[in-house]
């Protein structure tokens, strides 16, 4: 402790010698701050004390650790010894027992907050390795001349409170960590971190075959001469690499078949994952298969045979059939009428078996007995033709002879198509008609077709009430049309008579100039609204092609509602009066639900004394679907009505086709139960 008696150079000579202390008393702060304001300056010393656990406003502190492991073999696991470790600020070398230790290594990594993260990257160097391999004068059997390997040194630090917690932790509170009287965290040092390394010795081998396919049993027994064989780099068995394996991927051996398809690779690397792949070529290979395999151990083979089924299998790459890359003509076009080409490019050549055959004598099993040519039309039927491969077998030719104004069509199934791996063909391009490519085309010569005229001709006798629901369309023939494309749409209607269109859909192509189109109904879901169904017409000339539409025609339901018989009539309070007198009429068709429950549409005539009731005096109308049940005040009972000429006269009453109620169902006589 630095004395308080003297002069002020005595002091600063004190100090000066003690500049390397960490601890200071609180009386000694006092004493060096007196002294740094007397002398104006303060002592190295002084410093020292900012890293002390008791001052509040202390130096960052770097933790340091100390690095220590064990380098063997990775095969027998003795020690290596005299290898050279190195982290680049510090090295040494494995002794006798394969242990080494590098000292004050500054902490990578904040094991608390995980706020710092870093690592050491070892090197080992085995070229001076005296045991159990004498790396200077052995030449079979030695360790790879590095060895890589990375290692963390974590620290954490004392608080006198609680820690400040990882700030990215939601669960965490942030608001009184780190709290205490010194604002200081003691770090800790002194920590250890360990870092083993294992090395395999370049003493293993592999002996192996490369057969056929191993999905076809004709190949599977099948040596492949010739084939090339890669060793390539998977991982350690013990983590991280060395300059015996290279990185993941490294090729560390190449091999090629004799004749019997076998193979030979010595000195890897013991105790090691590899990759083992074996290719019919290294420019374009087509066939190939892999595996991983372990290493044995020193002087040890494994062997890859076809009786242990572990051997390597030359299976195609082929994922992909021979695909139509290209048709002609367009499909869609237009061509001029005679002598015509279609063809079928392939993306690589089809197999010439059976299927792809094209002898007219064998028909009935192969491609020319298959493939379909067709004239489209009224006299239409199929078209004599020819067929031819191309040399390669890439490009199929349809040869067929086509007339003036007319539609064509090419069927080719791809059914037995294959290519020399036995991979499907498939449509590419094409057009497809199931699993047959189709190409279509025209040739000149169809004038376009003049515009129709068309007439509905039962448009005011459509009703839905007793479901005559189809409309009767006709036109007269049009100049170019050898047919006809029927197209309509359905409309919904609403009660305040808008509507909102559809789309048009084709329904029928007649030959002739008029068709027949059943609607079905003219009521939509429910009943609650109504549908109509706008129509019209084009001609088809000899091309396929279509002229302009015709006028539109709609068909609706075109008749009102009516009363039917079977109506009810009720009344109640019998012995007094007035009389309450219920009316319920039945009509045949579903009703426009805002003039059906309109009381002005309602008389009724010799249900009271004087005979005539007014719409004022009648109390309720009820209207659900097709039924309205009225509600009116009389004198009669129902007895006396049954015997007096009493009606009800319905007007203005709509159905939801919105058509006003039939003259010949509006009068109901209640006494007869009669609708006239």
């Amino acid at each position: 402790m630095v004395s308080s008696r003297g002069t002020g150079q005595t002091q600063l000579n004190i100090k000066l010698k003690e500049k390397k202390m960490v601890k200071e008393t609180w009386s000694s702060c006092l004493m060096v701050g007196l002294l740094f304001i007397a002398l104006g300056g303060c002592t190295e010393g002084d410093r020292a004390t900012q890293t002390s656990i008791s001052s509040p406003s202390a130096s960052a502190f770097q933790p340091k650790g100390t690095i220590q492991g064990k380098v063997r073999d990775t095969v027998t696991l003795q020690p290596i010894v005299n290898a050279l470790v190195s982290i680049g600020l510090a090295k040494t070398t494995t002794d006798e027992q394969g242990q080494y230790i590098l000292e004050n290594v500054p902490a990578t990594t904040d094991a608390l907050n995980g706020t710092i993260n870093g690592k050491y990257d070892i090197t080992v160097d085995l070229r001076g390795v005296t045991s159990p391999v004498n790396m200077a004068s052995a030449f079979t059997g030695r360790y790879p001349d590095f060895r890589y390997q990375d290692v963390e040194v974590k620290y954490t630090s004392l608080h006198d409170s609680s820690p400040c917690p990882d700030p990215s932790d939601d669960n965490d509170s942030l608001d009184d960590c780190g709290a205490n009287n010194t604002n200081h965290d003691t770090p800790v040092d002194g920590l250890v971190a360990n870092a083993d390394v294992n090395v395999g010795k370049l003493a293993s081998n592999i002996k192996g075959v490369v057969a056929g396919c191993s999905e076809s049993i004709g190949d599977f027994f099948t040596p492949v001469p010739g084939a090339t064989v890669t060793l390539s780099a998977y991982y350690s068995m013990y983590g991280g690499g060395n300059s015996g394996t290279g990185s993941y991927g490294n090729v560390v051996a190449t091999a090629v078949t004799n004749a019997n398809g076998e193979f030979t690779i010595n000195n890897i690397e013991a105790g090691q994952y590899f990759t083992i792949e074996a290719v019919n070529s290294t420019t374009t290979p087509t066939k190939k298969d892999s595996s991983t395999v372990a290493t044995p151990s020193d002087g040890q083979t494994l062997f890859l045979l076809v009786q242990d089924n572990n051997a390597l299998h030359l299976c195609t790459t082929d994922a992909h059939g021979p695909t139509i890359t290209a048709v002609s003509p367009e499909p869609g076009s237009d061509q001029a009428a005679g002598p015509t080409d279609v063809t079928f490019t392939f993306s690589e050549p089809v197999k010439q078996n059976v299927a792809a055959g094209i002898d007219p004598s064998n028909a009935d099993n192969n491609l020319f007995g298959s493939i379909d040519v067709e004239f489209l039309g009224n006299k239409g039927g199929n078209v004599p033709y020819t067929l031819t491969w191309n040399a390669s077998s890439t490009i199929l030719t349809v040869s067929f002879t086509t007339g003036t104004s007319g539609v064509y069509e090419v069927f080719l199934p791809l059914d037995g198509l294959v290519d020399e791996n036995l991979i499907p063909a498939a449509l590419g391009v094409c057009p497809s008609d199931g699993n047959n490519c189709l190409v279509s085309f025209t040739t000149n010569g169809g004038p376009v077709p003049a515009t129709p005229v068309l007439t509905l001709v039962n448009a005011g006798g459509l009703n839905e009430a007793n479901k005559n629901t189809t409309g009767i369309f006709d036109w007269p023939q049009v100049s170019g049309a050898k047919t006809y494309n029927m197209y309509c749409r359905t409309d919904q209607i609403y009660f305040d008579g808008s509507v909102q269109l559809g789309t048009f859909e084709l329904v029928s192509s007649p030959e002739v100039s008029n068709e027949d189109i059943f609607f079905g109904t003219f009521l939509g879901a429910g009943g609650q609204h109504a549908l109509q169904y706008a129509c019209k017409v084009r001609g088809v000339n000899s091309d396929k092609v279509e002229g302009p539409d015709s006028n539109t025609k709609t068909a609706k339901d075109a008749i009102g509602p009516k009363m039917v018989k079977d109506s009810i009539v009720y009344t109640e309070n019998s012995d007094t009066v007035p009389k309450v007198i219920g009316v319920q009429i039945s009509f045949n068709e579903p009703l426009d639900e805002t003039t059906a429950e309109t009381i002005g549409n309602y008389l009724f005539s010799g249900i009271t004394d004087p005979p005539a009731v007014t719409a004022a005096e009648q109390t309720t109308v009820f209207v659900t679907g097709n039924t309205v049940i009225l509600t009116v005040n009389g004198t009669k009972t129902l007895d006396e009505l049954k015997a007096t000429d009493s009606t009800l006269t319905v007007t203005g009453v709509k159905d939801v086709s919105l058509n006003t109620i039939a003259a010949d169902g509006d009068v109901y006589h209640l006494d007869k139960n009669v609708v006239d």
